[in-house]
């Protein structure tokens, strides 16, 4: 009886575990597609707080420039100066006919890398 008992308490664990897991890998990529889709942020699917999670939660520090594109897509801006590259993926922006309005306020979640890994994410608003 108290073996039984016992399974049945590590099995309902594991499986609320797996469920959970499961949960966060639908929830992480919801947010991957709809950065991808939002390419500029002027459907406001990229908003300031996915840019949190993403900075904050997704462990992409030390990942590969390669990981970052194939999760989050192409970035807006990329330059490579003396050896760090700097991508940025735009969001909370005003946008007309498919076009930033660079003259009202925007963010960008700014990734740089040296030797190709994620060193420093940073929420940019001007």
């Amino acid at each position: 009886m108290k073996l039984t008992v016992v399974i049945l308490i590590l099995s309902i664990g594991l499986l609320s575990c797996n469920m959970l897991r499961q949960s966060n890998d639908d929830t992480n990529n919801n947010l991957y597609n709809d950065w991808r889709v939002d390419t500029l942020g002027c459907l406001k699917l990229r908003t300031l707080s996915n840019a949190k999670y993403i900075r904050d939660s997704l462990n992409i520090v030390n990942k590969e420039s390669s990981f970052v594109i194939n999760k989050l897509g192409q970035p807006n801006f990329q330059t490579i100066n003396s050896n760090i590259e700097i991508i940025r993926y735009y969001f909370d922006t005003y946008c007309h006919e498919s076009e930033i309005i660079d003259t009202l306020d925007y963010c960008w979640l700014e990734m740089s890398f040296e030797r190709e890994k994620v060193k420093t994410i940073d929420i940019i608003c001007h």
